[in-house]
């Protein structure tokens, strides 16, 4: 999925209710950028759910989402997002660490997000590194 192809992105929120959205990719240097759009094509004034990932020999790292409106919260979409990157990219994502001396910092919402991947037995948090992983295929 090259720049500007959209695919559907079903997402389970809370409650349960699944919507569809549309999953856009975008390459960058050493990063991939994923843009959830409400509609395909998107319009003018669709703002979207960003994530961005740095990729890392063997691994993807999480370093930022980013929801500007309030009708892409509680869609799930950070964790299909999460997912999706995992096999599209058919790498380890990671969470960024919130351990001292790192040059990152895991927000609490992005916390949340990885706990309740967790919770779904999707991924697993390495206490040592302060540090969730998902891995290829889950």
């Amino acid at each position: 999925m090259g720049r500007g192809a959209l695919k559907s992105l079903p997402c389970v929120g809370v409650g349960g209710a699944t919507q569809v959205f549309w999953l856009e990719r975008q390459d960058e240097p050493d990063q991939v950028c994923y843009r959830v759009h409400l509609c395909n094509p998107p319009v003018a004034s669709d703002e979207f759910y960003e994530a961005v990932f740095t990729l890392e020999t063997e691994r993807a790292r999480q370093q930022r989402m980013n929801a500007p409106q309030v009708y892409y919260r509680g869609k799930g979409i950070p964790e299909a997002v999460i997912r999706h990157a995992a096999a599209d990219l058919d790498v380890v994502v990671c969470s960024c660490s919130n351990r001292a001396g790192q040059d990152e910092v895991r927000t609490d919402a992005a916390t949340k997000v990885w706990d309740r991947l967790v919770k779904a037995g999707d991924a697993r948090y390495d206490r040592g590194r302060d540090r969730y992983h998902l891995f290829r295929g889950a």
